[in-house]
């Protein structure tokens, strides 16, 4: 879906828009407008040629679109019921699934955390957990309260990895590999080898929730997820073009980044992939069979 209608009707007139602008609350700021046009006495048609020439709000439902099969969309979405807003609106617009990827910021507000976390659960088909301005706070800090508002039934599911103390919802690159006592006939003990990073993975892929901390991949790994008639949502950011993280010195410094560019990118790219035969529907991608015809030669010689 690219468009809403949107019908006004009053005792004595009705304005019918189509908009580009989508969900419940551009519904509301439509409304709103519509409402001061015809307070300020402006014809039906100049209300409603207005609205509709106002194609989006950056960073507000923002569709990022390169002719893909699935939508894209960025949006600010930073507290619970924003997150829980938008989620909703892509189930009621007929996505698929819904894929969100999101964080929370560092250095402040930390009980949304484990609200935003829950809703996420609850909304989506697929999660992807990531940074969003960390600031001083360490990210995996703010990504386990994040994972902490995730049902108790899925942690429960995997009782065994609980045992051995195997965190799995984290970012697999900060596991280490874990070497365990394994019974032998021998005077002496060996040790087994535990793939940690190979655990986590297939568990999260088990039940569709990720955690992967840097924001760039992040992005790339849910486009590369989505499916025909799925609905990516990028929350947190929306218009920004920056990511607030620590430096050397432990303090807040802006660096460039901005969803909606490297949402784009992320289409291009995995066009690209996909059609080299990566298969990215999980993680790990895995190699399949080239679709030689969506294949440029220029890529292939790159």
């Amino acid at each position: 879906q690219t468009e809403m209608i949107v019908g006004v009707a009053n005792t004595d007139r009705q304005i019918e828009i189509t908009s580009s602008l989508l969900g419940r609350a551009n519904v509301s700021n439509i409304l709103g407008a519509v409402a001061a046009g015809v307070a300020m006495g402006y014809p039906d048609e100049v209300i409603a040629g207005g609205v509709e020439s106002t194609e989006f709000v950056p960073g507000r439902y923002e569709l990022i679109n390169e002719g893909q099969d699935f939508a894209v969309v960025v949006d600010y979405a930073h507290t619970p019921d924003a997150l829980a807003n938008v989620l909703d609106d892509m189930r009621a617009m007929g996505a698929k699934r819904v894929i969100t990827v999101f964080g929370c910021g560092g250095d402040r507000d930390t009980g949304k955390r484990p609200l935003m976390g829950r809703i996420a659960h609850e909304k989506s088909d697929v999660v992807f957990v990531t940074s969003d301005n960390p600031r001083t706070e360490n990210p995996d800090v703010v990504i386990d309260d994040v994972v902490s508002g995730f049902s108790a039934e899925l942690y429960d599911q995997f009782q065994v990895d609980k045992e051995l103390g195997l965190h799995w919802l984290q970012d697999i690159h900060n596991l280490d590999p874990v070497f365990i006592p394994e019974a032998t006939t021998r005077r002496w003990e060996k040790f087994k080898y535990i793939g940690n990073r190979t655990r986590a993975q297939f568990l999260q892929n088990s039940v569709r929730r990720y955690v992967v901390q840097e924001r760039y991949y992040a992005i790339r790994l849910a486009i590369g997820m989505a499916e025909p008639g799925d609905a990516v949502v990028i929350a947190g950011k929306g218009h920004e073009d920056y990511q607030i993280l620590a430096n050397d010195d432990h303090e807040a410094v802006k660096s460039w980044f901005d969803d909606r560019v490297e949402s784009y990118a992320a289409l291009q790219e995995m066009a690209k992939i996909q059609a080299a035969g990566w298969e990215t529907q999980e993680l790990p991608w895995v190699w399949g069979k080239p679709n030689v015809e969506a294949l440029d030669p220029d890529d292939i010689l790159e």
